[in-house]
């Protein structure tokens, strides 16, 4: 008793210490605000008194913003500073409740303005006015057009951003230039991806519910990185509140006609739910023991480990390879946060925001996959010479169980209001364990027809931690008016885990009345994989602001950055190969499937359990740049603004591909192709110009010039396989990086506070694009790498418009129309390369791209994006909207060896949301996502038959989901 005592008075003594300062504030009142220049600017050194009470006075800080706390009463505030005419601004303060003042100051001669809403952006009205100000050409969405959505994720909330389309549910193209080209920042500094082949992160690892704002940066300045194609996509996450709030959401939903049906799932670890496994799918200790680049068989020439090693731990792989059958559980989504800020006294002013997001989903999908093999009478002919022959036909269906659980904590000290360090920390958890069983027939080219069935069960776990430092500091270092220094300092780490996935494959000759046997050879295997990117940098530049010589304040930015990434990507693959007759375990059953690791062990003489070597399967890459920049931002009018300066990049990539062929783990040695090294040393000029020519109009011209560097995994021989039956995509170590010149033109018109009309046109000039392209016929005809093209060219149209109308209607619609062609070779270098008149060593001599000239890979001609809202009553507290997303046909692969283009078919989305706001609490929202079911394909071209073939095909099913959300 005597203990229990002791804590209960504990934790007494730490209620009191808590609550003082909330009894403190119910004896006092807050007056908060935001206080901008009229450029929109954060005013910050302004001051803010508070008549007739000493002592009750701040400054504005780097945001606009200010925090008063006074007894209730009416008092006048002052605000005052140099260079701006005097405001005296009426206010009530009421006991333990907070008073919002907002303005607009300008020089003595001016007349005062009212400016609605703190520099949140989080509406849709900050938004554009984030848009109206900025120095380059950008779009965003803000969290309130989040939030009208059935959107989850980032990625589908990007989709609906003008110039931008979505590929897989998750990879941006921006301006119709693929994900190579495209960066995403994540509150200012650069976000590490855990894809092994691909460089940019994918979208769907960030939570809708966690975003404050998202811009597509369209244009480039020097204080970007130069590495700058289509855009940069900046994410910010939300911040603090200026009062404490506390939200809770819970939210479910399902598949029409899906959820309830019938669902395949498999034995997993306890923590699936939480989307990481717990080491249930690692590999057998044994063999976690031996390193994985070191082969034990000295003096072979296949490396790996000891083969009666491997063979006698077949039996201590995890099972997994037994599907069982369960009803589609509904989807199930839960949201929180709590914020505040706190005048602490003594160390300043303390915000604080954490914020957690978890969903949990269950998705059936049936494809049919499709695919063929050209045969082409005339060497180096076209595809208008080719035909086709069918290579496989199956019919799939894939059930994933997928969680993405995301972290949001941001803090913040002010010392004073000049001075202000922040941390931002995001952590992101995204996981899919999969079961997806075929069936279907393979035809070899010199094989007879094979029927077949497959079942693989996977887990793919991804995560993002990205922590980020920075500060501002206001400093009179060189004259009297009052110059910032802003620094960020971050780390970026982001992995991606893929333990035992297992794949089983049966096959049979076609038309034979019997059950398929194990499919010998390396149809039966697991496969594990690991890869890690780690990006660390530290950016800091200098702002000084300066009369020109009309007296407008102009400001010259300069600054430098550091960076340096490394990425490691490993892979283990285990085989089961029969050696002598099948026994009836090895017979596929529908629904029974064998635990084989026992057969091996038992029946050695049947199958051997062995690992796969021979692989360029494995590489360690890192990259260091240093960038040094100055840029103005000079009004040579009081209507007309130039940004204008250079950026300076110092950059060096290397990548070592490892072959676990080789004897003792040798890696390549650096005179073979297993070495990818670039170094480059670029100067980029930048040109922005804003002009204000008509009030509430803009026109803005620009010309940039910028790189599109190769990733890591282009310079790398390492192939990667898509399925057992895909195409395999190899780096290429000789890449260099592309050169763009870029011109662009818009006009734009701000109607009012949410209501927008704007036309933009671009042109794009590329040299040495990086594509993909076929290479030549092999045992698999489905082999890719990436080259430098020769040239390309993008020229587009944008437009966007918001209005109201019938008072209670609201329209947002843009269009996006696009050209592209990139030139891959010429007619001359494909004539040398077919008569043998090359170096057959060098990799152009592989190069069999069937169109020498076709649009950019995953360009979509044009996209339509729609809008239409309905608001229930006067006061928009209640609304319906009407959503529609639409793409064009877009390439998808670039054919090769007289083999058509792939192109995805263009298809269109309609969702429906309802939204209510019952009080300023409580909010409830219900969506129809993909109404009508949309189909989407995959087709290519017959010419012999002058019809289109059917690669794949598959539908999403139509979705439901409702949320409730109070704010407590």
């Amino acid at each position: 008793m005597r203990i229990l005592k002791k804590y209960w008075l504990r934790a007494a003594a730490l209620a009191l210490i808590a609550w003082t300062p909330l009894l403190y504030a119910q004896a006092t009142g807050r007056i908060v605000g935001r206080i901008v220049d009229q450029q929109g600017e954060a005013a910050f050194g302004t001051a803010v008194t508070v008549q007739g009470v000493p002592g009750a006075a701040a400054t504005v800080d780097f945001d606009g913003r200010f925090s008063l706390s006074v007894p209730p009463g009416q008092y006048n505030l002052l605000i005052q500073g140099v260079g701006v005419a005097p405001q005296s601004v009426a206010v009530t303060v009421v006991a333990g409740q907070t008073a919002t003042v907002n303005r607009v100051v300008s020089p003595p001669v001016a007349q005062e303005a009212t400016v609605a809403g703190r520099a949140i952006n989080n509406t849709e009205a900050s938004q554009l006015a984030l848009q109206r100000r900025a120095s380059t050409v950008s779009d965003g969405i803000s969290q309130e057009a989040i939030r009208r959505t059935p959107d989850s994720s980032a990625g589908d909330a990007l989709r609906r951003v003008t110039g931008v389309t979505l590929v897989g549910g998750k990879y941006v193209f921006v301006r119709g230039l693929g994900e190579r080209y495209s960066n995403t920042e994540l509150n200012g500094a650069l976000v590490s991806s855990p894809e092994p082949d691909r460089r940019v992160v994918p979208l769907d690892l960030f939570p809708a519910s966690l975003i404050k704002n998202m811009q597509v940066i369209k244009t480039f300045i020097p204080e970007m990185s130069g590495d700058f194609s289509g855009g940069i996509v900046r994410i910010e996450t939300q911040e603090f509140p200026d009062e404490f709030t506390m939200t809770l959401g819970l939210g479910s939903g399902g598949v029409l006609n899906e959820t309830g049906g019938r669902f395949l799932t498999y034995r997993g670890s306890a923590t699936d739910w939480a989307g990481r496994d717990d080491g249930f799918r690692d590999r057998p200790e044994v063999l976690e023991l031996f390193p994985n680049n070191v082969p034990w068989i000295r003096g072979s020439s296949l490396g790996g480990l000891p083969a009666d090693l491997v063979q006698g731990s077949a039996y201590l792989f995890p099972d997994t390879l037994n599907a069982e059958e369960i009803k589609a559980p509904f989807d199930r989504n839960f949201s929180f946060s709590i914020g505040d800020s706190l005048d602490t006294g003594f160390i300043g002013r303390f915000g604080y925001l954490f914020g957690t997001s978890y969903q949990r989903r269950w998705r059936r999908q049936e494809v049919t996959d499709n695919q063929w093999r050209a045969e082409n009478p005339i060497a180096n002919g076209t595809e208008e010479t080719a035909y086709l022959l069918p290579l496989q036909s199956a019919t799939t269906r894939n059930y994933n169980e997928e969680v993405l659980w995301g972290n949001n904590l941001n803090l913040s000290l002010e010392p004073n209001s000049n001075h202000r360090i922040s941390s931002r920390t995001f952590l992101s958890r995204n996981s899919d364990k999969s079961v997806e069983e075929s069936r279907g027939i393979l035809v070899p080219a010199a094989e007879n027809p094979l029927d077949f069935n497959t079942l693989e069960t996977s887990w793919i776990q991804r995560q993002v931690l990205h922590e980020v430092l920075s500060g501002e500091h206001a400093l009179t270092l060189l004259g009297d008016r009052a110059q910032k220094l802003s620094w960020n300092l971050s780390t970026s780490r982001a992995t991606r885990e893929q333990p035992n996935t297992a794949v089983q494959a049966w096959t049979k000759n076609a038309g034979e009345l019997r059950l398929p046997e194990r499919r010998t050879g390396t149809g039966n295997f697991r496969f594990y994989s690991d890869t890690e990117d780690v990006t660390d940098s530290l950016q800091a530049d200098y702002e000084i602001p300066f009369e020109q010589w009309s007296g407008l304040i102009a400001k010259f930015k300069l600054g430098g950055y550091a960076m340096r990434r490394h990425k490691d990507y490993n892979q283990d693959v285990y085989n089961y190969l029969q050696l002598g007759q099948t026994t009836i375990n090895e017979l596929y059953v529908p629904g029974l499937n064998p635990a084989y690791g026992l057969t091996s062990s038992l029946l050695q003489d049947v199958t051997r359990f062995q690992e796969q070597t021979g692989l360029f399967d494995e590489y360690r890459a890192n990259q260091r740049q240093q960038a040094y920049y100055g840029q103005v931002d000079l009004p040579l009018l009081a209507k007309l603004r130039l940004i204008a300066g250079a950026r300076y990049e110092d950059n060096y990539q290397f990548v070592r591909t490892y072959n676990s062929s080789q004897p003792y783990g040798q890696e390549y040695d650096i005179r073979r192709p297993g070495i990818g090294e670039l170094r480059n040393k670029d100067t980029l000029p930048s040109a922005n110009l804003v002009w204000e020519f008509l009030q509430d109009m803009n026109l803005r011209f620009a010309y940039t010039e910028t790189l599109n560097r190769p990733d890591f995994r282009d310079l790398s021989s390492a192939g990667f396989q898509t399925s057992f039956t895909g195409e395999r995509v190899f780096g290429n170590p000789s890449l260099r990086r592309a050169y763009l010149h870029n011109y662009d033109a818009r006009w734009e018109w701000y109607l009012s506070g949410e209501e927008y009309f704007g036309v933009g046109a671009f042109l794009k000039d590329i040299s040495n694009p990086i594509e993909k392209i076929g290479l030549a016929a092999s045992n698999n005809e489905r082999d890719f790498t990436f080259v430098n093209a020769r040239d390309g060219e993008i020229r587009g149209l944008e437009f966007e418009a918001r209005r109201d109308f019938l008072e209670r209607f609201n329209l947002s619609a843009n269009l996006f129309l696009i050209r592209s062609v990139v030139t891959i070779q010429n007619f001359e270098e494909r004539t040398v390369i077919g008569a043998g008149l090359t170096d057959l060593a060098a990799i152009q001599a592989a190069y069999r791209p069937t169109n020498l000239e076709r649009p950019l890979v995953g360009q979509s001609p044009y996209v339509v994006n729609l809008r239409l809202s309905y608001y229930l009553n006067e006061d928009k507290t209640g609304s319906v909207g009407l959503l529609y997303n639409y793409f064009g046909d877009r390439l998808a692969a670039g054919g090769a060896n007289g083999a058509p283009d792939t192109y995805e078919r263009g298809v269109g989305i309609f969702d429906l949301v309802y939204e209510q706001k019952y009080d300023e609490n409580l909010s409830f929202k219900a969506a129809i996502k993909n109404i009508l079911d949309a189909r989407f394909e995959q087709y290519i071209e017959n010419p012999l038959l002058d019809r289109q073939e059917i690669l794949t095909s598959y539908r999403d099913g139509v979705g439901l989901s409702a949320s409730l959300n109070y704010r407590f």
